[in-house]
């Protein structure tokens, strides 16, 4: 969706703060089920996070991303 193509613009365009500050702030109006739908966008969130030395952030992505595959059913 919207969401999911706003985040990846920004990555895409090198605004990688913006894509998380972006995230932080839209994401607690979205329901958790319909954020973990197409997940991919916040393995790349994550490294973004990791990259501005925001670890709490980077872990918690990647909790989101771990949940959001065990719910499709994919095991790595």
């Amino acid at each position: 969706g919207m969401f999911r193509k706003s985040i990846l613009g920004y990555l895409a365009e090198g605004k990688r703060y913006e894509a998380l500050k972006f995230y932080q702030e839209k994401s607690v109006h979205i329901p958790k089920d319909k954020r973990l739908l197409d997940s991919d966008f916040i393995l790349k969130l994550s490294q973004a996070a990791a990259d501005l030395h925001l670890g709490a952030l980077a872990v918690d992505l990647m909790a989101t991303y771990k949940e959001a595959k065990e719910k499709a059913g994919v095991t790595e």
